[in-house]
This record gives structure tokens, sequence and C-alpha cells, in this order.
């Protein structure tokens, strides 16, 4: 092939791609949806949305798309504000903190974007209710017996939002509830066998 002929066939293809590409590349939606954030919604854990629900803040509404097997007290089906996502997009109450709760990881994400995008204040469940039912299927792990005071409260306090809202038949995990106590200090060096004054 010579370089007439070479040039003469790419300009073809660049001239029959820049054609599909306006044909098929603009894309307009049927319907108006609103905005949706470029930032990722802040997450929350199983057992700080426990911790929410024991609270009930009135500043915070938990939301739950789907049910759970290990039941969310406190939680409202976000049927109760439409029957669709724009539904509830558009009636969900603007004067709280709304944290979703859903099976499905994109359409939460989704939902907590476009919520976002108008200036709501949203959390989402990490891992859905999938999470929610590992997290309560099972006590937390137990702390090293070094861990401070902090920590070993901390592990009580999750033992029993574990025992609140999961099943307080399931096993516990492997490990003490209490902290473990500390052993003695050493004697101080050089008086273990002497006696003062002799």
């Amino acid at each position: 092939m010579n370089p007439r002929s070479i040039r003469a066939w790419l300009l073809a293809a660049a001239g029959l791609l820049a054609v599909t590409g306006a044909v098929f590349g603009h894309n307009t939606p049927t319907h108006a949806t609103s905005p949706v954030s470029r930032y990722t919604p802040p997450y929350v854990t199983p057992l700080e949305l426990a911790r929410t629900l024991s609270v009930a803040a009135p500043e915070q509404l938990v939301v739950t798309f789907d049910e759970a097997r290990h039941p969310m007290r406190g939680a409202v089906p976000a049927a109760m504000y439409g029957a669709t996502d724009d539904e509830f997009i558009a009636s969900a109450p603007a004067a709280v903190q709304l944290v979703l709760v859903c099976n499905d990881p994109v359409r939460l994400d989704r939902v907590a974007r476009r919520l976002m995008a108008l200036g709501r204040s949203v959390r989402v469940l990490r891992g859905g209710v999938p999470a929610w039912e590992a997290a309560l299927a099972v006590d937390p792990p137990a702390p090293l017996a070094t861990a401070g005071a902090e920590r070993w409260t901390k592990y009580r306090a999750d033992v029993a939002l574990r025992h609140a809202y999961g099943d307080a038949s399931a096993t516990p995990a492997a490990g003490p509830i209490a902290a473990p106590a500390r052993p003695a200090a050493a004697p101080a060096a050089g008086g273990a066998g002497k006696r003062e004054g002799c």
C-alpha cells in the first residue's frame, strides 16, 4: 500500500467514527432527574448504626429500602416517602440527617448522591443489609488483655448492642467479656529475699 491510500483509508475511518459518535454518542435522558453529587457519601458501620438506633436521636432518621432478618427497630421504610426512588428523593425530610440502608450498593450510592446534590445530610450503611446481618450474627472479637479501659468499655457496649439487635442466642465470640485482671507488680530489684533491718 502506498502512503496516499493509507492516508485516504485513515481519513475515511476517522469520518465514519465522527459520524457514528455524533449519532450514538449524544443520548439525552427521556425524564428529568435531579443532579448527582460527585462526592462519595460518608459511611456508618453496622455497630454505629445500632448505636444510632438505640439513642433514637431526633436529628437522625434511619431509612431502610430492604427488610433485614435482624430488625432495625426505630428505622422507617423508604416506601413511607414514595414508591420510587424519585418520589423518595422528592419527599424525604430535609431537616434531619438521613442514614440509608439497602441491599443494592449501586442503588444506595445513587440515591445518596442525588440527596447530597440537593443539599441533604446523608450517611449510608457500609456493606448494606448483608453487613448488618453479619455484624449481628456473632459477638465482636474481644480486645487484647493489655487494652485500655476505653477499649473494653466500647467492646462491652458493642456486645450489648449486638445482643439487643441481633440473636441473643447466637454463639458468642471467643474471649472474655470482662477485662482480665492485671498481674501484680513485680517486686523491686534486689529486695526479693532480704528483710530490712538485718
